[in-house]
């Protein structure tokens, strides 16, 4: 069997869920990624949408304070993708969608 290598982040996301009961590759709820990674970007694939085109839940592949960090990770990883910031978004700052 080989042995799987992650970098610095992999290792801190997979001690973070593991302390918790988590599984890498296991699918959380929004709620979830919330209360781990705290004013964070979050890089999720195979995302659960809502109807409304919320994103519900998903599994966690990236996350970082940096928003440029995360975006830069996108092409790491194939299929659906979806980012979310788990902050509070400042008034004055424009999102689009």
């Amino acid at each position: 069997m080989a042995a799987i290598k992650f970098n610095s982040n992999e290792k801190d996301i997979a001690l973070k869920l593991f302390l918790r009961g988590f599984k890498m590759g296991e699918k959380l709820s929004i709620k979830k990624i919330h209360e781990i990674h705290r004013d964070e970007w979050v890089l999720l694939v195979n995302p659960d949408i809502s109807p409304e085109t919320k994103v519900d839940g998903g599994e966690v592949v990236f996350h970082s304070k940096d928003r440029g960090e995360v975006h830069r990770r996108l092409s790491d990883f194939k299929g659906d993708k979806a980012i979310v910031f788990t902050g509070k978004i400042p008034e004055d700052v424009g999102v689009l969608l």
